[in-house]
């Protein structure tokens, strides 16, 4: 999908408002919820000589949160961008999430992660790896279509830092990292 489809899809999800109230399952108040979906990404890589431009690609995440508190969430949430160019590069990532949202029942949430990243870049010449400690921050908006099931739009940022990157036989930059913002729209089941 183009990047201003999903930016207009996720500033008209986030404007809109449902037009029946919200009930303790449409905004993840009881069960385990299962969430997951697409977008795009840009992604840059963090070193002293990368490339200071972010390269746009799909981005696909899952999430699995179970709730703690009426308006407060723990889980784990997985997210992979590719971007096939010149250079095929892919970026994991595997976080354990807090979710909040900031009134119970609202639509609107929050979230914070702590996990791991991992990033490859393969080209005829060279195999390119590192994993390194990652962080993210995000927000969302769930717009219920049933009980069960909500439209969501999601926006991340995820950054990780003292990666190495490295081929099969060499470190090649000692501090690597990267930086990601996301925006993209899924679904929501409870």
């Amino acid at each position: 999908m183009r990047a201003r489809t999903l930016a207009a899809m996720f500033a008209a999800t986030l404007i809109a408002q449902p037009a029946r109230a919200q009930s303790p399952r449409s905004s993840g108040g009881e069960g385990v919820t299962l969430m997951g979906g697409a977008g795009v990404g840009w992604t840059r890589a963090a070193c002293g000589f990368c490339r200071r431009s972010r390269d746009a690609g799909p981005v696909i995440y899952l999430q699995l949160t179970t709730p703690l508190k009426t308006n407060l969430a723990l889980g784990a949430e997985g997210n992979v961008w590719v971007r096939d160019a010149e250079v095929f590069s892919l970026v994991g990532s595997l976080s354990a999430i807090a979710q909040l949202n900031p009134r119970p029942g609202s639509p609107l949430y929050l979230k914070a992660g702590l996990g791991y990243t991992t990033y490859r870049a393969f080209d005829d010449e060279a195999d390119l790896v590192s994993n390194a400690p990652a962080m993210q921050l995000g927000a969302g908006y769930r717009v219920p279509i049933t009980p069960e099931l909500a439209l969501n739009t999601f926006a991340n940022v995820l950054v990780s830092r003292f990666g190495k990157l490295r081929t099969e036989e060499t470190v090649v930059v000692d501090n690597f990292g990267i930086t990601s913002i996301q925006l993209g729209v899924g679904l929501t089941r409870h």
